[in-house]
């Protein structure tokens, strides 16, 4: 189970950073930024949504682990920042792609929800080894 676990995180976090670097279609990023819900542009509730799959995929990947669960929950938290600063930053140097500091924060705060989720439910305590 750890390593489809393993694969659908890696093969996840691969997606996202094809998705950040793809060239958009012409008004696809117009259309996105002109969609609200709730006062909020729907792009930037996107990435927050993304980017919090991400972080309970990870969580649950930690839980697997009996002995080195909180160092690999950390371990994981940490690359999922630098994924979300990292797809958000490299835009910068895309001509074709934008950057924004709000998609950035949204980025950001998807992964701290993601496993801040996970931990609120005290999901990743419960889980039985598998393998």
């Amino acid at each position: 189970m750890r390593k489809w676990l393993l694969a659908g995180l890696f093969g996840y976090s691969a997606v996202l950073i094809f998705i950040s670097v793809m060239p958009l279609s012409m008004g696809t990023s117009e259309s996105l930024s002109n969609i609200y819900l709730l006062d909020f542009r729907l792009d930037y509730l996107l990435h927050v949504l993304i980017f919090a799959v991400w972080g309970v995929l990870a969580g649950i990947y930690a839980s697997r682990f009996a002995k080195e669960r909180n160092k690999i929950l950390l371990n994981l938290f940490l690359v999922g920042l630098l994924l979300a600063v990292s797809t958000e930053y490299v835009q910068r140097f895309i001509p074709y792609r934008g950057y924004n500091v709000n998609d950035l924060v949204g980025n950001v705060i998807g992964v701290v929800l993601g496993f801040g989720v996970l931990l609120a439910t005290g999901r990743y305590r419960r889980s039985k080894l598998t393998d």
